[in-house]
């Protein structure tokens, strides 16, 4: 089922819970490797399965279905009330701060609702399509709403107006735009809400089918340059971005993007990659290729729904899959029903683990907890390792030990610092894990 983006306010507040599990008042910063027990390095994982077509077949086939949704709707999948829950934000008891950590005004929400312009919810239907990346906000503003604490600190990273980061060449269904004209309230494949309008361009049914006919690469190097024929540079691509291949040269794959004329409308424009920054979509399951992926994502600064371009921990997951033709939606509590889900929720820490272990299927197999999602990549010295992008950890005094990025850990991280009990343990906070490729429904699994 496509993520409708209700389903974002519904995480956006889990995750707001959560940050008093992983984000606490007080800051209480040890020096880093004191979390991070493991070596952040791919060498030293567990080996990835090799997998076969057909395991993930039925995955594949149903990427583009949903890559491509907003191209094929003939009517908006939200309701006027499922697209306009971020109103409620502005009319509820919150306290807002915005980016220099000061109190928003009143007159600032009323702006920004009146903008929202909800009264024309429906009128344009128009196809669109992202000209360069652009961020998906909850509300016509490119200002932060932080969500004021009791002990007075801004929320910070966590902007209640990000809903996520779109990619370059991402299909848009346009529902209507702000009164001023300078944003449109969109649905894309995962979510719906507000992109400037200059990042976007309006797009006709042939060059969609052009889009969709054609062959496609997908970029598996991070930030990965695009150039122009003419050897200027066109745009930086995230890793399991999409791109309509145009042909081979001997070092580069030749693709298209989409850019706007001055009516706003789509036009297609030749670029180059290199080689060794893409591959023809999909990979396949492999150790090298699985492995060369987490080396990219490891490390990441964390990115709250795609704050500074950066990930947070669902969208290094979708990034992830996408690779492999597995298409996520975009938060925790949506992908952990993308596949075969084992609730774990009333066992103790050390069930969960043994449970994880003898059902997981490593670097197939998502980790679920409220407000957070990890990747599982195997066992090392009897405990069971993820890869995940963090913001933090609490102990029992509230205070917060900042991680900030992507790490690979076991599930008792922070057992060693102070005043952390097991109830603070993200093997305690576990409710349950997604399996791909099962064991039991897959004859033979290579190692």
């Amino acid at each position: 089922m496509i993520l409708r983006h209700f389903n974002r306010h519904t995480a956006a507040f889990i995750v707001f819970f959560m940050t008093l599990f992983l984000s606490g008042c007080s800051n209480k910063q040890p020096n880093i490797n004191v979390l991070l027990q493991y070596e952040q390095n791919v060498s030293v994982l567990p080996l990835a399965p090799v997998l076969q077509k057909e395991d993930l077949s039925k995955y594949q086939e149903v990427y583009f279905k949903k890559q491509f949704a907003p191209w094929q709707s003939k009517h908006l999948r939200n309701s006027l009330k499922e697209a306009e829950w971020g109103l409620s934000l502005l009319s509820g008891t919150h306290n807002f701060t915005g980016e220099n950590r000061l109190d928003v005004s009143n007159e600032t929400l009323l702006n920004i609702k009146e903008q929202a312009n909800f009264d024309a919810h429906g009128t344009i239907l128009h196809y669109a399509v992202t000209v360069t990346e652009s961020h998906l906000r909850v509300l016509p503003t490119d200002k932060p709403l932080f969500i004021k604490r009791k002990d007075g600190e801004s929320g910070y990273p966590f902007d209640y107006m990000q809903s996520s980061l779109l990619g370059i060449m991402q299909p848009l269904l346009i529902s209507h735009y702000s009164k001023d004209l300078t944003w449109a309230f969109v649905e894309s494949a995962f979510a719906a809400g507000w992109v400037k309008t200059s990042e976007i361009a309006l797009i006709d049914e042939t060059l969609i089918k052009k889009i969709q006919n054609a062959d496609k690469i997908i970029i598996t190097k991070d930030n990965a340059p695009l150039y122009l024929e003419n050897g200027l540079f066109a745009h930086h691509m995230k890793m399991g971005a999409l791109l309509p291949l145009v042909k081979n040269s001997n070092e580069n794959y030749i693709a298209f993007i989409i850019t706007s004329d001055t009516s706003k409308n789509a036009k297609a424009v030749n670029v180059t990659i290199k080689k060794e920054y893409a591959a023809r979509f999909p990979l396949e399951f492999n150790e090298t290729n699985v492995k060369n992926a987490i080396h990219e994502l490891l490390g990441e600064n964390y990115g709250w729904g795609g704050l500074y371009n950066n990930r947070d921990c669902s969208a290094m997951t979708k990034d992830f899959f996408s690779l492999f033709g597995i298409w996520l939606p975009r938060n925790s509590l949506s992908q952990k029903n993308a596949a075969v889900y084992f609730d774990i929720s009333n066992m103790s820490a050390a069930q969960k683990e043994e449970q994880l272990k003898e059902f997981g299927v490593p670097y197939m197999t998502l980790v679920y907890m409220p407000g957070h999602i990890m990747l599982y990549v195997g066992e090392q010295n009897s405990r069971a390792l993820v890869i995940h992008n963090i913001w933090a950890l609490t102990n029992e005094k509230n205070e917060k030990f900042l991680i900030g990025k992507s790490i690979i850990s076991d599930l008792f991280i922070g057992k060693n610092l102070p005043y952390m009990n097991d109830k603070n343990l993200l093997i305690s906070k576990i409710k349950g894990f997604s399996v791909f490729v099962p064991k039991e429904a897959s004859q033979k699994i290579e190692f």
